[in-house]
C-alpha cells in the first residue's frame, strides 16, 4: 500500500503503471482504420476511428485550461451509502495536487491519443473539499489511467466516481470510464453515454446496453460499477440505485431494455483488467471527476 500525503482524507493505495494507454472507438469503426488512427495519434483532429496505437506518456500533465465559472450543485451527499468499506485499491480526492497541474503521477498515467485536450486539477468546483480533476476533451481520446493497482483478486473489483458534465448527456456515443487491457482498443468494457442515455459498451464487437438516468448539466452525480471478471458480469449504479438496463451478463439486450444486440450472447467476454481509465473518448466536451475509489468491496456514494 502506498500512502500519499494529503491536505484532507485522500489516501493513495497503489502506484500508477508505467505504460500509457491508447483509447479505442466503440462506434464500430473497421480495423482497417486502426493503423491510421495510430499513425495520427498526435493529430488533435482525429475522428471516431478505432486506434490500437500506444498513447504517449504525458504523466507530467497537460497544460492548464480555463475552468468553468459556474457553481456546481451537489446531488446526494459525500457520505457512504450502499456499502461503506474503505477503498483498498485506490482512493483520490485530488486535494493534494496543485491547481492547474496534473493529477498525482504516482496514481495516474496520462493517456492522450490524437487529442489536444487537457487533464488538470481545478478549484472552481468539487464534490468534496476544494479540488477536482477537469478533463477537457478535443480530438480522439483524453484519459488518465490507473494501472498499478492491478491485477485485482479474481479479476474483480468495484469502482466509484463522482462526475460532473458541463452540458449534460450527449447524443453521440462517448466513453468516460474504461476497464480492460493496458493496451487499449483490444479488449475492454466501457461506461459512457449514447443517444441521451447512460451506456455500457463492449469492444471488440461494439455491443451496447443503454438506460435512462436523470443526469443534469453542472451537477455532481455518483456513479458506481462492479466489474466481475470471474463471472463475466458488469453492474452499474447511479446515485446509489442499480440500473438494471446496464447489468451485463452476456451483452444481449435485457427484456424491456435498450441495446443493439438482442440475439448474439457473448460467452466469457470479460477482459483481464490491467487498467481503469477515466476521461473522455470521441466527440468533445468537459467532465470533472472527484472522489474516485477502486476497491475489492463496494464503497458506495
Amino acid at each position: 500500500m502506498v500512502t500519499v500525503d494529503r491536505s484532507s482524507r485522500a489516501r493513495a493505495l497503489a502506484i500508477a503503471g508505467a505504460l500509457a494507454c491508447a483509447c479505442g472507438d466503440s462506434s464500430g469503426a473497421s480495423e482497417s482504420e486502426t493503423s491510421e488512427a495510430e499513425t495520427a495519434a498526435s493529430d488533435a483532429s482525429s475522428g471516431a476511428s478505432a486506434s490500437s496505437g500506444e498513447a504517449t506518456d504525458t504523466s507530467t500533465g497537460a497544460g492548464p485550461t480555463t475552468a468553468a465559472t459556474d457553481d456546481a450543485t451537489t446531488t446526494g451527499d459525500a457520505t457512504t451509502t450502499g456499502g461503506g468499506a474503505a477503498p483498498d485499491l485506490l482512493e483520490d480526492d485530488f486535494e493534494a495536487a496543485a491547481v492547474g497541474g496534473p493529477p498525482n503521477p504516482a496514481l495516474w498515467t496520462m493517456a492522450l491519443v490524437g487529442s489536444s485536450g487537457t487533464i488538470t486539477i481545478d478549484d472552481s468546483t468539487a464534490h468534496s473539499g476544494a479540488r477536482s480533476v477537469h478533463v477537457h476533451h478535443e480530438g480522439f481520446s483524453t484519459y488518465m489511467a490507473a494501472q498499478g493497482v492491478f491485477p485485482a483478486p479474481n479479476n474483480s473489483f468495484f469502482g466509484r466516481a463522482w462526475f460532473r458534465l458541463a452540458d449534460g448527456l450527449p447524443q453521440n456515443h462517448v466513453s468516460w470510464i474504461e476497464v480492460g487491457l493496458a493496451q487499449n482498443d483490444v479488449d475492454e468494457a466501457r461506461i459512457g453515454a449514447n443517444i441521451g442515455q447512460l451506456d455500457v459498451n463492449h469492444w471488440p464487437g461494439d455491443e451496447e446496453q443503454r438506460a435512462d438516468a436523470p443526469v443534469l448539466a453542472q451537477t455532481w452525480h455518483c456513479l458506481e460499477f462492479e466489474f466481475n471478471g470471474a463471472a463475466h458480469e458488469l453492474r452499474v449504479w447511479f446515485e446509489g440505485e442499480e440500473l438494471p438496463g446496464l447489468t451485463v451478463t452476456d451483452w444481449t439486450t435485457p427484456p424491456g431494455g435498450d441495446g443493439n444486440n438482442p440475439n448474439n450472447p457473448l460467452i466469457d467476454w470479460a477482459p483481464q483488467a490491467e487498467a481503469v481509465r477515466f476521461g473522455w473518448e470521441l466527440g468533445g466536451g468537459d467532465i470533472w471527476f472527484d472522489d474516485i475509489a477502486l476497491s475489492t468491496t463496494r464503497v458506495g456514494c
